[in-house]
């Protein structure tokens, strides 16, 4: 059954993402050492799905800019999706994208490049896999995740051992797997984006600390 623009952000909302933003929330452009943007060193507008990216980039924007009162902004992959590919309107004079796992993505990135020029799709500056096992769907619900590591960690808490993870993964650019869920070609209805512990526990934190009204060293404002 496909699925309408609004319900995939919703699905993609069930993961959080990470930019930097100033004092008021405003997101704020990054230099390209700090996002590792094209080569011409163009500013952007990055969203992490990573939180150790997205604090190192924090950091790299502090030294660049130590006069500013940078922080960390949360934002739900749906509506960053949404902004990057053009579904909503913003107001940065910027280029938007998303920023995955570097590591993983630099591993998989020639692979996820030809997927998306086989679907005639233009693989840009960025790309973003997306894991899934056909051993843990079920008739309610397929899971989805942003790495082999995630999956296997929710293989595990439903009691299975690590020895049994299969070796073949499903692995795809998130922007193709969009397409096919504006397609009839599967029940998107039942598939679930597990957010990683650590991107979980940096919203926890965020929202604990503003609970509290004591800043953390990087306190990301909840949009």
């Amino acid at each position: 059954m496909a699925l309408s623009r609004e319900e995939i952000v919703a699905k993609l909302d069930q993961i959080p993402t990470f930019a930097v933003v100033n004092a008021q929330g405003q997101l704020m452009p990054i230099r390209p050492d700090a996002a590792d943007s094209a080569a011409d060193g163009t500013e952007c507008v990055v969203w992490y799905t990573e939180p150790a990216d997205a604090k190192g980039a924090l950091e790299v924007a502090r030294a660049q800019s130590p006069e500013a009162d940078l922080r960390l902004g949360v934002t739900p992959l749906g509506k960053a999706f949404a902004l990057v590919q053009g579904w909503s309107t913003s107001n940065s004079a910027h280029p938007l994208r998303l920023q995955a796992n570097q590591l993983l993505t630099a591993t998989l990135k020639d692979m996820l490049k030809e997927q998306l020029q086989q679907q005639g799709l233009d693989p840009g500056t960025w790309q973003m896999p997306i894991f899934s096992c056909d051993a843990l769907q079920s008739p309610r619900m397929l899971p989805l995740f942003l790495s082999r590591a995630d999956l296997g960690a929710t293989w595990v808490a439903m009691g299975r051992s690590v020895e049994s993870l299969p070796e073949e993964v499903t692995v795809v650019d998130i922007r193709i797997l969009v397409a096919q869920m504006q397609t009839d070609l599967f029940d998107w209805k039942i598939i679930r984006f597990i957010a990683p512990e650590a991107s979980v526990s940096l919203v926890q934190a965020a929202e604990q600390a503003r609970a509290n009204a004591d800043p953390l060293d990087e306190p990301p404002p909840l949009e």
